[in-house]
């Protein structure tokens, strides 16, 4: 007994002095931020990133570090992990706009036919984590319709319809859950972080040059060889890269 309950005072202690911690480098990061600091910040932001403490906020805060520090690539990168956890934040959203327009490479997209891409839009007005919850509320109002049709007389007629109501509303959101969950698993996307980047024909130095492309595009990671990715950009185009010059979302 003296052992268990030891082990739970120590994950204890290492639970509260990790938070501790994380909240010691938030607020030496912001204030480096607030003074100009920028290196320093990054330094931060990053430090908490590996350590996977990885939210919206931090992550958008870390976006504008980098966008201040003239990082183009790692800011967008940043925006979008943050827009990937919070969809519906219109700063995030704002942001994001900004440093695109910093972007050298204007790529249209190849045409799509526009139910797919409603489809896709509508599944990344919230986050994954965001439909799961809806889900789970919904299976929740079916079990309290359960619960007052089965043990209230005077309800029962309401629990009824709370059953019926739960039970579609939670098979239609699991399915755009799983769905949500299969587009971003489905989609490797990656951010280019180098500042220039030439795409090749083959998974070679001396392979031919296809194109060129540069830092803050984002771009679909299909496979990948050794030291080199295949990837396709939005407009259709095709070729290789070394892995380094991109990161993935």
């Amino acid at each position: 007994m003296k052992n268990y309950l030891f082990i739970f005072i120590l994950s204890l202690t290492t639970f509260f002095a990790k938070a501790d911690e994380a909240n010691t480098l938030w607020q030496l990061a912001n204030h480096a931020y607030q003074n100009k600091n920028y290196e320093a910040a990054i330094h931060l932001y990053d430090s908490m990133l590996r350590k996977n403490i990885g939210n919206p906020e931090l992550y958008y805060n870390a976006g504008n570090a980098y966008f201040k520090n003239h990082n183009l690539g790692m800011a967008i990168w940043c925006y979008e992990k943050a827009n990937q956890l919070s969809p519906s934040d219109e700063e995030i959203s704002t942001n994001l706009k900004i440093a695109r327009l910093r972007l050298i490479d204007k790529v249209d997209s190849a045409p799509e036919f526009v139910l797919f891409g409603w489809c896709k839009g509508f599944l990344k007005i919230f986050s994954i984590r965001t439909w799961a919850i809806i889900t789970v509320l919904c299976f929740w109002i079916m079990l309290c319709g359960w619960f007052l049709y089965y043990f209230t007389f005077d309800f029962s007629i309401v629990g009824k319809w709370l059953i019926w109501v739960g039970l579609i509303l939670g098979i239609c959101f699991l399915g755009i859950s799983w769905a949500s969950f299969g587009q971003q698993n489905n989609e490797k996307m990656a951010i280019v972080i180098s500042t220039n980047t030439s795409i090749k024909s083959a998974p070679d130095e001396s392979a031919p040059d296809l194109f060129l492309i540069h830092e803050g595009l984002k771009i679909k990671l299909n496979k990948s060889n050794g030291d080199w990715v295949n990837i396709s950009i939005a407009d259709g185009k095709v070729g290789w890269c070394k892995k380094m010059s991109v990161k993935n979302l």
